[in-house]
């Protein structure tokens, strides 16, 4: 949708040839010829019929921005934008700018040419940005004057935490599924990877069936594959921060989003909660995690106090079967006893900032320790 606010001012150039026609106005005044009448004409034709086509392509350039914003902060924002001249005629020297930054730069266009292009803008720091309004801007044919159209969108940008490699959270509740990255050693009838044969029983499906061991006359053999095993992951992020120490709690949330990340790599189930906050999410195997890491994208660091009565109700939306894992911006030592005293049988992992020195945990706790780049144990 086009705005009816349009702007029309001229370049730097542009404020050259005015100055340009000033100088020879003034000469004309004195001169006996009619030479720099004529260049003052020119000049004057050039301005204005500069004025008038980067006012209309500016106004009549076809955008089409995608339907889904989304990217990782520090990288270009991956996406589509199809761009249209409608015109029977080449046109250039468009700029597609946004509150952000420049979108995109085309230097020329074909008639009536259409074409998808990836943008140009450098996305900031995780969060959603209203994205509502872009300019088309042009200076096409003489870059004299600048026209700037602006074009409604109802988008909003959401842009995802980065994340890093690091080692794969602890996992339980191992369960057989097609692709699992661990081995058991068990057999398995599906999978990925092919184990040999064995003599056919009843409870076998003809699908299994080897033909080719089969037909060598030892009875007919079925295939047999390695069972691939995969684990739950329970994830809770608490957001409570002591201090405004921002850099602290963003480094958490890129810890959540690497977690995320290296338990998919692994191919585990996980299960992600942010304290308080939201519901359980759940990120299957493979997956992009898009959910969890719009949850992320979006959180905001409270400096209100953990409830131990929603803290509970929080781990017990987590599958009984997985582990827990929690990402904190301070000790939780009184949210870890109540855990091990509640859940002695599951596997606890908690992920501290490095800056905490020597903490005291209950026993059987993995602590991880994590930063702006990477999560370690000490």
């Amino acid at each position: 949708m086009r705005l009816l606010t349009r702007q029309l001012n001229p370049t730097r150039f542009g404020i050259m040839t005015i100055a340009l026609s000033v100088v020879a106005y003034i000469a004309a005044l004195q001169a006996f010829t009619n030479l720099p009448l004529f260049g003052l004409s020119f000049l004057c034709a050039l301005q204005v019929y500069n004025m008038w086509m980067a006012f209309r392509v500016a106004g009549q350039l076809k955008v089409k921005a995608p339907g889904d914003l989304r990217g990782i902060e520090g990288r270009n924002l991956v996406s589509s934008w199809e761009i249209h001249n409608p015109f029977n005629y080449g046109i250039g020297q468009i700029r597609l700018t946004s509150s952000l930054g420049k979108i995109l730069e085309i230097q020329y266009l074909g008639p009536e040419e259409k074409v998808s292009l990836s943008p140009q803008l450098r996305l900031p720091k995780r969060g959603i940005y209203p994205f509502s309004k872009i300019q088309v801007g042009s200076s096409y044919p003489f870059g004299l004057w600048l026209s700037k159209t602006p074009i409604k969108l109802d988008e909003k940008l959401i842009v995802h935490p980065s994340s890093y490699p690091c080692e794969v959270p602890p996992a339980s509740g191992f369960e057989p599924v097609v692709g699992g990255r661990l081995k058991s050693q068990n057999k398995s009838a599906s999978g990925d990877q092919f184990s040999g044969v064995r003599p056919m029983v009843s409870s076998d499906s003809i699908r299994q069936v080897h033909w080719k061991t089969s037909a060598k006359g030892q009875g007919i053999m079925v295939k047999e594959f390695e069972e691939e095993l995969a684990g739950r992951v329970g994830l809770i992020f608490l957001p409570q921060i002591k201090n405004k120490d921002s850099e602290t709690f963003e480094n958490a949330v890129r810890c959540c989003s690497s977690l995320m990340n290296a338990t998919q790599e692994a191919g585990h189930q996980l299960d992600a909660i942010i304290a308080g906050r939201t519901n359980r999410i759940q990120v299957p195997p493979f997956s992009d995690g898009r959910d969890w890491l719009d949850e992320l994208a979006a959180v905001q660091a409270s400096k209100v106090g953990i409830d131990m009565e929603s803290l509970l109700l929080d781990v017990n939306k987590l599958p009984s079967k997985s582990s827990i894992c929690i990402v904190a911006l301070h000790t939780p030592n009184s949210e870890l006893d109540m855990i091990r005293s509640l859940f002695p049988k599951r596997k606890v992992a908690v992920y501290i900032p490095e800056s905490v020195d020597n903490p005291t945990l209950s026993e059987n706790v993995r602590v991880y320790f994590y930063n702006n780049k990477e999560i370690y144990r000490k």
